[in-house]
């Protein structure tokens, strides 16, 4: 018979413990529970996120999600999505919600109504950005904030459709 509590006393006094006391203000909580989903999760890290461009046109698309190198909200674009093309995104996260915008010449794919639950407003920019939304605050051609749209990861392979014009 294996001795799993030794192997659960050494996690909780040599790697959780230190991380919690080495953790800053407000963070400790997190860390845990990062750690936990890491050892005892479902297994999604790095999900991928296939979107599909169901338009005449191309699509211009962006994501926010939670970085579980960098330890940060991060925003990413732009990924061209010609019409009716398929990509796939690997997202360095065990965090299942992420937010996405999207965008073509003639329409936008972004958050709306009065549940702020379900989106965020972030800053975009004309050119490629990858960012954290926290601390840096990049210069870019044409700064707009706009809203993304949460969404919630299902597995280890999601897949998100943009219909429209």
């Amino acid at each position: 018979m294996k001795n799993i509590y030794g192997k659960r006393f050494f996690l909780l006094f040599f790697v959780i413990v230190p991380l919690c006391l080495s953790a800053p203000a407000g963070r400790a909580e997190a860390y845990v529970d990062d750690l936990f989903d890491l050892l005892f999760g479902d297994g999604t890290l790095d999900p991928t996120i296939r979107v599909t461009n169901q338009t005449k046109s191309t699509v211009y698309f962006a994501i926010v999600y939670e970085d579980y190198k960098a330890r940060e909200w991060t925003a990413r674009g732009w990924w061209n999505i010609g019409a009716h093309q398929t990509i796939s995104i690997d997202i360095p996260t065990y965090n299942s919600n992420l937010y996405y915008y999207a965008e073509s010449d003639i329409e936008s794919w972004e958050g709306s109504g009065n549940n702020d639950r379900d989106k965020t407003y972030i800053a975009v920019f004309d050119n490629a950005f990858n960012y954290n939304v926290y601390s840096e605050w990049p210069e870019g051609k044409n700064r707009r904030d706009v809203s993304f749209i949460r969404i919630t990861l299902s597995g280890d392979i999601d897949t998100l459709s943009l219909w429209g014009n």
